[in-house]
C-alpha cells in the first residue's frame, strides 16, 4: 500500500536527542528486516534492534523517508549486512536524523563488514544530519551503470568508525551524481 506513515513515540526527536522518551523498539532477528516495496512509506521515531538487517527498501520503491530513528545491532551478533539498504531503481529516498549506533562485527577481524547505510544506483536519495557512532561502514554506496541518478552525503556525523566512513564505488560508464558536504 503507498503512502503509509508509521510514527513511533519519538516521532520529530532526533534519533540521539536527550529529549527522547520510552522507545518503541523493533526487534529483528537472523533473516527478519522490515521490507519496504511500496511509494510514499514514512517510518518516523523508532528504535530497530536487529541481528542482520533492519530497512530495506526495494527496487522500484519511491519517496520514502526513514527519519528520528535509532538503528543498533543486537547484542552478540555479527554481521555483514545494513541497517538500511536502498536498492537500484529507488527515487527520492531520504535518510535524516538517525543515530547508528554499535553497528560493528563481531571484532572487526572475521571479515564481517556491518553497514549503516547501503545505496545501490542512487537517484534523488538523500543522507543528512545522522550521527554515525560506532559502525564499522557508515555509508556504502555503489552503482551498476548509466541509470544512477543524484546522491547527497551532507551534515552527519561520524565517530567511531571502524573500516569507512563513506565507501563510493562506480563503473565508468555511471552517471552517478554525488555530493559529499559538511560531514565531521
Amino acid at each position: 500500500t503507498d503512502g503509509i506513515t508509521l510514527r513511533g513515540p519519538n516521532a520529530g526527536f532526533v534519533g540521539d536527542s536527550d529529549r527522547r522518551g520510552p522507545e518503541a523498539v523493533i526487534k529483528l532477528t537472523n533473516s527478519q528486516q522490515v521490507s519496504v516495496k511500496s511509494q510514499g512509506i514514512k517510518i518516523n521515531g523508532f528504535s530497530f534492534n536487529f541481528a542482520k538487517r533492519a530497512i530495506y527498501s526495494a527496487s522500484g520503491s519511491s519517496d520514502s523517508l526513514y527519519t528520528n530513528n535509532r538503528f543498533e545491532m543486537a547484542e552478540g551478533e555479527s554481521s555483514d549486512e545494513y541497517a538500511i539498504r536502498i536498492e537500484g531503481d529507488t527515487t527520492g529516498t531520504d535518510v535524516t536524523d538517525n543515530l547508528f549506533t554499535d553497528i560493528v562485527s563481531d571484532d572487526g577481524t572475521s571479515g564481517d563488514n556491518v553497514n549503516g547505510i547501503v545505496v545501490r544506483d542512487p537517484d534523488g536519495t538523500s543522507i543528512l544530519r545522522n550521527n554515525f557512532s560506532t559502525v564499522d561502514t557508515a555509508v556504502n554506496v555503489g552503482d551498476r551503470g548509466p541509470n544512477a541518478g543524484k546522491l547527497v552525503v551532507k551534515d552527519n556525523d561520524f565517530s567511531g568508525v571502524t573500516q569507512f566512513g563513506a565507501v563510493v564505488l562506480n563503473n565508468d560508464d555511471s552517471s552517478l551524481n554525488v555530493e559529499i558536504s559538511s560531514n565531521t
